[in-house]
């Protein structure tokens, strides 16, 4: 009977330490399996200790989403001398931390000048080659902005949307008057320093036309900009129904601004008939305002390394 009763505990104590080890094996299995996918406190910053998580909470589909892609390039352009390049590497900086703040791409393009033109007619080239050269490229855009290299954003709060765009959806060509820097009213029309155009058809034709102009105006003053006035007055492809054109500050500047000291004042300053070192100084002026204004968001680093480069002549 003692041997029947001693045969039976050792057999209930091997079930009991059986049924232990099968607990403890699995519940190893589950920790390990867990581990790679706990979030913890000091990553999530929110005192949340570790608790097992399922695998597709992590899906990098569902959890991570590109941003949309940007619906408006800013263009600038310049010939890449070094004359050129004294103030135009310091606007370059500008407007491309302005294009980066409202997520608009940004494209400068360095050409050799034209043979049959001046350095002016840059803008129309390249213009001309965005809307119609290589479309499989820039075809997804809906605005293209051109701006000068002696041309830079001031208020980078400000949106092109909010500014001017979202109010005129349905005009293919925004621009800004030249009617304050210019007396002559068959030339004063427009000042294509800055230009927004929308991708349309009608853009690509009248784009094509400017480019392709080889008439009397060609080599007259104010060369590309008095061509397009002189389309305006002439209301050639119906330009007067497709343009809407604004008061030269609303996004460009008027020359009398330099001398009274009213810059500040506009949305973008454009230092036009001024020399390049006039250009340089005051470009180099207002990135440094700009780093110390906004240390927190170019980054301290950055901030220091750009105004050393900037100080030698070399941003």
């Amino acid at each position: 009977m003692l041997t029947v009763t001693f045969f039976l505990c050792l057999v209930f104590l091997v079930a009991v330490l059986a049924t232990w080890l099968v607990w403890r094996l699995s519940a190893q299995c589950m920790i390990q399996s867990t581990a790679c996918v706990t979030c913890r406190g000091s990553d999530t910053g929110d005192g949340y200790q570790g608790a097992p998580i399922h695998r597709e909470a992590f899906s990098l589909s569902s959890s991570v989403s590109k941003p949309p892609p940007a619906t408006l390039l800013i263009c600038m352009a310049h010939d890449g001398s070094d004359t050129v390049r004294t103030f135009a590497n310091h606007s370059v900086w500008i407007n491309k931390m302005y294009a980066k703040r409202h997520h608009y791409d940004f494209e400068v393009f360095v050409l050799p000048l034209m043979k049959d033109r001046q350095a002016q007619w840059l803008k129309i080239k390249v213009l001309h080659h965005v809307l119609n050269v290589e479309r499989e490229k820039y075809g997804h855009y809906k605005y293209f902005f051109w701006i000068d290299c002696d041309a830079f954003f001031h208020k980078h709060d400000v949106s092109l949307e909010s500014q001017f765009l979202e109010s005129f959806p349905e005009k293919d060509l925004l621009i800004c008057d030249d009617v304050e820097n210019n007396a002559n009213p068959n030339n004063n029309l427009v000042n294509t320093g800055t230009i927004c155009v929308k991708q349309s058809k009608w853009s690509q034709t009248f784009f094509q036309t400017l480019f392709e102009y080889n008439g009397i105006f060609l080599h007259e003053p104010f060369h590309e900009q008095t061509v397009m006035n002189q389309m305006i007055l002439r209301n050639d492809l119906d330009v007067q129904n497709h343009l809407m054109v604004f008061k030269g500050t609303l996004f460009n500047s008027y020359y009398w601004q330099i001398r009274d000291k009213t810059l500040e004042d506009n949305f973008i300053i454009h230092l036009m008939a001024t020399s390049p070192t006039f250009r340089q100084e005051y470009m180099k002026q207002w990135i440094l305002r700009f780093l110390k204004e906004h240390h927190h968001t170019v980054g301290k680093k950055n901030d220091a390394q750009t105004e050393k480069r900037i100080l030698l002549n070399k941003e």
